[in-house]
This record gives structure tokens, C-alpha cells and sequence, in this order.
């Protein structure tokens, strides 16, 4: 069960009531426009963001307690610095992290890079991944934009053939 949000670039969805399971787990998928994320949700089966920029303050629960998986062109905003309890999963495409001036951290117990070739543009003050980031072979990476990344976790690589962590930030890493 998937709640979708699907928008043309232009429209804005507001979500002020909580999202929660139902008789089955379910899960949540943005697909376009902008969403404002304003409530406490306690869905369990994953967010998805493919597409659009979702804006939340509320960073511990915006996003019930199942994996964040950021793919296609999607946009992951915070409006205020925090901590993202969320595993992270990076799916492929051109997914982007945008915070300007905010420092981040993603303290899930899981951070993936699953999908060859995603290339993640982080915009802000500092992005912390807390625990490990786990790369598969033949994986690259490429961060671009402003500010920090902090791995304080380390890379953890799998696979026969070591990936490549590509960095294009003028902040560093």
C-alpha cells in the first residue's frame, strides 16, 4: 500500500494530518510539485521521493520510521538543521539533498548506495552520514554543490571491485 503524492512542477501539496498504517503496512511516494511536510507521521513501510523537492522542519518524524529512498530527480529539503533518523537509500539518477546554510545529520542505521552512476548534489552548511556508507562494486558517487560531507561512519565497500567515491565539492569532504 502506497500513498502518492504526483504533482506538476509548478503545484504544492501541504500535509498537516498524519499519515499512518492502516490495516497493512503502507508507504509514502512523491512524484512531483512541492510537498510540505507539517505533521508526525508513523507510516512503516518507506518514503520515496522520485521527483519534486519535499520540505519538512519536523526532520525526526516527517517520514514514519521505514527507509527514505531518494531516486530519479528527487529533492530532499530541510527547512530548519537537524538529525534524519531515516536509513538513507540512494537509487539511482540525480537525487539531491538541498539545505542551504543548514547542517544535516542522517543517523539511520543504514545509508546504501545501491545504483551505479547516481550522482548526489548535496547544498548545505554540513551533511553528516553518521553511520557507515555502504557502497557495492562498481559504484561511483559524485557530490557536487556547496558546503561539507562528513562520513563519520566510513565507507564500507562490498563486492570484488572497490567502487569510486567521486567528490566535485568546492567545501570539501
Amino acid at each position: 500500500n502506497t500513498l502518492s503524492f504526483n504533482g506538476a512542477s509548478t503545484n504544492t501539496t501541504v500535509i498537516n494530518g498524519s499519515i499512518v498504517d492502516g490495516v497493512n503496512p503502507g508507504g509514502v511516494g512523491y512524484n512531483g510539485g512541492w510537498t510540505i511536510i507539517n505533521s508526525t507521521n508513523t507510516y512503516s513501510n518507506g518514503t520515496t521521493i522520485s521527483a519534486g523537492r519535499v520540505v519538512t522542519s519536523n526532520l525526526t518524524g516527517a517520514f514514519g520510521s521505514g527507509a527514505i529512498t531518494l531516486n530519479g530527480t528527487g529533492i530532499l529539503a530541510p527547512a530548519v538543521s537537524g538529525t534524519i533518523p531515516n536509513s538513507i537509500i540512494f537509487a539511482g539518477g540525480t537525487p539531491s539533498i538541498i539545505a542551504p546554510g543548514l547542517d544535516v545529520v542522517v543517523d539511520g542505521p543504514d545509508i546504501n548506495l545501491l545504483t551505479a552512476g547516481t550522482t548526489l548534489t548535496v547544498n548545505v552548511n554540513t551533511l553528516t552520514f553518521v553511520d557507515p556508507v555502504r557502497m557495492a562494486a562498481s559504484w561511483t558517487l559524485t557530490t557536487g554543490g556547496t558546503g561539507l560531507v562528513v562520513l563519520d561512519g566510513g565507507l564500507s565497500l562490498t563486492g570484488a571491485v572497490a567502487p569510486t567515491l567521486l567528490v566535485n565539492q568546492p567545501g570539501g569532504m
